[in-house]
């Protein structure tokens, strides 16, 4: 790309730069600042306003009984349960019982206490087992709010 033709669009930056690289009269590569891109923005929106929809897909599903709160945080995380598994050290089939309110119950404290380090969550792991709603659970993570 031409220096001079870096994008200088309005964009989500809020008055921040990205760093380009682009080619100068002289056809060497140098450092150019860009303001945005009007295609970086608009398909950045969407993919936001699709993450949203995901989240809130996954806290229905906790409404509605059929998941454990620790779905809606996995889905939060832009996470999946065999990614999550990594994160918390654990088989996968850990997280996927951890994420059924069936099997859930049957999980060990020390399996939930995991969940919660690996979520970073300074909250009692109780609070992603079953029997936490949504309202629980989102008053735990801002203590604030109560």
């Amino acid at each position: 790309m031409k220096l001079e033709a870096v994008p200088q669009d309005a964009s989500h930056y809020e008055g921040h730069k990205r760093l380009c690289y682009a080619t100068d009269a002289e056809g060497r590569t140098v450092r150019a600042l860009s303001k945005g891109w009007e295609v970086e923005t608009i398909v950045t929106a969407r993919a936001i306003e699709r993450l949203r929809e995901q989240v809130e897909a996954a806290w229905d599903c906790v409404d509605g009984g059929t998941r454990t709160p620790l779905f809606a945080a996995i889905a939060e995380r832009q996470s999946n349960p065999r990614l999550f598994a990594q994160d918390a050290r654990l088989p996968w089939f850990v997280v996927a019982c951890g994420v059924r309110p069936a099997l859930a119950r049957w999980l060990p404290e020390f399996v939930w206490t995991r969940f919660a380090h690996a979520l970073a969550w300074n909250l009692e792991p109780v609070l992603l087992r079953c029997g936490a709603t949504r309202a629980d659970a989102l008053a735990a993570l801002n203590p604030e709010a109560r």
